[in-house]
């Protein structure tokens, strides 16, 4: 209803003004100048005021205009405006702009500075704020040429690139090829705007209103006069562009969807409207997440039990269904892409579930810590051989396990020195050989020397009948050493892998990045612990355990 209301009384306005239309000129030429370069040709614009005046316009003309004149003059303008058709402004002098404004300079403008030069010259903008009201029936013209101007900081010569309101011509260039411009052209009767720029000289550069159906003088050959549906077409637009809202656009396309101004109107629309509802995919770009805070969310993906295919920071197909399987699983909507609230609340349950993984970890640890203990006093303790061997069938990464070995070296030690030369010298070309074979020869001559339990016992570790546990020297151990350097860690994720392993007491040797005997066992200990696969090699479940969870001390 309201824009109804504003439609009428535009339309009204429009009609009066039909009644009584006048054409409104501004000439101004500056050609004598105190301080600044003179520009003698800018006196020939009051040749163009004469012939503004012949042709019936209403001319407000100033020559050397003085700095204290300009707000006069325009609000002269103004005045004038309220009841014009169509408006003319041809200026002529020294131009300087700055600050995404110019100003025609006055005669009496000294060495003006950005700061100050509005106190020294005519404001463009404000001229072609005035010329604006007038839109499809007014023409800006700036006569100008380079001299040099003395000019303080902030400010260039010309009048810079300024942009013309809708509806309004903006034409630049020598004062010589404007004047003709305006004489030959502009004025002359059914001549266009687009037919008076095509004749125009080369120095002119025109932008803004170039239409090749109406022109300053009325419309172009063939037009004839408008029909009062067009009449009533071009003023409802002219309300339209006034209130310059998407409803008023609307409106106007209701009533002329084919009209002359559809176009512009549509697009008008387009501009105004309100911008495009974010997607999944722009909400999750704007977190800004980077490749290390990407793996950050695969590795917890991976700790809530949603195996994103890689922790890499690389977010795949796999990665986006587990992101919507864990969506689904916390009752929101499964998109695959994360907002901020759902990026914390991924962090938090992460964080929760590493705790309470920790927590199980450590209560197996300690529970299995009992039992190697108990199992230690009861086997190992005695330190008979048959016990210690018991005890690392049982307990090949426990407590004692280094202790019980080195006793077993101990013990095979003093059997070495006790045995004849030659069974002696039989033994260590067997354990130099170290196959099946060699062992078997052995035995077969000694089957009941002091080294034949040990030579049975490395017979069932070649054969991998109660070998050495993985990641001990195993035939399997290739293809857990292939699995691993899949995983592509950087040294410096070795090294942090076994400073984690360190401060949770499983004694992992140096941290150095090198993974020793010493670290394997230090990562089937954090295995067992964990309750995952115990190989004594790394894979995505060690690594996003290892790296998510915060660090507890192995109880002592």
């Amino acid at each position: 209803m309201r824009l109804t209301v504003l439609f009428a009384a535009a339309l009204a306005v429009l009609s009066a003004h039909a009644v009584r239309a006048e054409n409104v000129a501004l000439v101004i030429g500056n050609s004598d100048y105190g301080a600044q370069p003179d520009m003698p040709e800018a006196a020939r614009v009051t040749e163009a005021a004469v012939g503004l005046t012949r042709a019936g316009w209403s001319v407000v003309t100033l020559r050397n205009l003085r700095a204290q004149d300009a707000e006069p003059v325009l609000r002269r303008l103004a005045d004038r405006l309220e009841g014009a058709d169509r408006v003319l402004v041809f200026l002529a002098g020294r131009f300087a702009h700055g600050g995404g404004d110019g100003w025609l300079l006055a005669a009496d403008a000294a060495r003006p500075d950005a700061i100050g030069v509005a106190r020294q010259g005519l404001a463009l903008s404000s001229v072609l704020l005035l010329a604006g009201q007038k839109p499809g029936g007014a023409a800006v013209l700036l006569g100008h040429a380079p001299a040099g101007l003395s000019l303080g900081t902030g400010l260039a010569e010309g009048p810079g690139g300024l942009a013309a309101p809708q509806g309004v011509l903006l034409a630049e260039g020598p004062v010589v090829e404007l004047d003709a411009l305006l004489r030959d052209g502009l004025l002359r009767p059914e001549t266009s705007f687009a037919a008076a720029l095509a004749a125009a000289g080369p120095g002119v550069r025109a932008s803004g209103f170039i239409s090749d159906l109406t022109g300053l003088s009325g419309m172009a050959p063939g037009t004839g006069t408008p029909p009062p549906e067009a009449v009533a077409e071009a003023g409802y637009w002219q309300a339209v562009e006034d209130i310059g809202t998407p409803e008023s656009y609307a409106l106007y396309l209701d009533r002329y969807p084919a009209g002359p101004n559809a176009t512009t109107a549509r697009s008008r629309l387009a501009e105004v409207a309100p911008p495009a509802a974010p997607t999944p995919e722009t909400i999750e770009a704007a977190l800004g997440l980077d490749r290390e805070a990407r793996r950050a969310v695969q590795r917890e993906l991976s700790v809530l039990g949603h195996d994103p295919r890689g922790i890499d920071g690389i977010f795949g197909r796999g990665t986006r269904a587990a992101i919507a399987a864990w969506q689904r699983g916390s009752g929101l909507e499964p998109t695959g892409f994360l907002d901020a609230p759902q990026r914390a609340r991924l962090g938090q349950q992460a964080a929760a579930r590493a705790a309470q993984l920790e927590q199980e970890a450590r209560q197996r640890r300690l529970a299995a810590e009992r039992a190697d203990r108990a199992y230690w006093a009861r086997a190992g303790a005695g330190g008979s051989e048959a016990g210690l061997r018991d005890y690392l069938a049982n307990f090949p990464d426990g407590l004692h396990a280094d202790e019980a070995r080195a006793a077993l070296d101990r013990i095979e030690a003093e059997a070495l020195a006790a045995a004849r030369a030659e069974e002696r010298r039989a033994w260590e070309a067997a354990r130099v050989r170290d196959t099946v074979p060699a062992y078997v020869a052995f035995l077969n001559r000694y089957p009941e020397s002091r080294f034949a339990l040990f030579a049975r016992r490395r017979i069932d570790e070649l054969r991998g009948v109660g070998g050495p546990p993985p990641g001990g020297g195993g035939p399997d151990d290739a293809a857990l050493q292939a699995r691993e350097d899949a995983l592509g860690l950087t040294p410096m994720a070795l090294r942090l892998v076994e400073a984690r392993l360190d401060a949770l007491g499983l004694e992992p040797g140096q941290v150095d990045g090198s993974f020793d005997r010493n670290t394997r066992r230090a990562i089937r200990r954090y295995q067992r612990d964990a309750g995952l696969a115990v190989t004594g090699y790394l894979d995505r479940a060690t690594v996003a355990r290892l790296l998510t969870g915060g660090v507890r001390p192995r109880a002592e």
